[in-house]
């Protein structure tokens, strides 16, 4: 019989605390800051939409892909069976 293993985790022996970065949103305004998110907030709804347009157009060129392999397959078995 094997011994008893060992279970838990290890606790870290001086953890640190998260530290904030020190940037330029620090020293900002509350005004600033607010039109800082809504402009950020924007741009990021827009970079969104624009990945799930390129996300759709990609998938309908895969689509048609994969569909016009399917014709030329059936095309060519028919070729084949009139060529016997």
């Amino acid at each position: 019989m094997g011994g008893k293993k060992k279970g838990g985790k290890k606790k870290k022996k001086g953890a640190k605390a998260e530290v904030e970065p020190d940037d330029h949103y620090m020293t900002m305004k509350y005004d600033q800051l607010e039109l800082t998110v809504a402009a950020l907030k924007q741009r990021y709804e827009e970079a969104k939409c624009k990945r799930n347009m390129l996300q759709i157009e990609k998938d309908m060129i895969h689509d048609f892909y994969h569909n016009t392999r399917a014709e030329i397959k059936e095309k060519q078995a028919t070729i084949e069976n009139l060529d016997t």
